[in-house]
């Protein structure tokens, strides 16, 4: 199932479940339980850490071509950019 998420996580909604018993070949079902998944949570969450990731990768071949001696990305060798 794909759904589109409001942008901010104020409005993004809860999913909210229910469990059921299944006893006496259906003819009772009482509630076990409910419990709410926050998607909206999830979701910032998801992409704060895409964030920080990427700009962890950023800095570390940043790093790594300033040791190979190579000019960062986006630059030419004569610093033209």
């Amino acid at each position: 199932m794909e759904l589109d998420l409001p942008e901010e996580r104020t409005y993004c909604p809860k999913l909210t479940c229910a469990v059921y018993d299944y006893m006496f070949l259906g003819l009772k079902q009482p509630t076990i339980g409910t419990f709410n998944i926050p998607l909206g949570r999830i979701k910032a969450d998801a992409i704060q850490q895409r964030l920080t990731f990427t700009e962890q990768s950023k800095k570390l071949i940043r790093a790594l071509r300033e040791k190979l001696g190579e000019p960062p990305l986006g630059e030419s060798e004569d610093g033209a950019g």
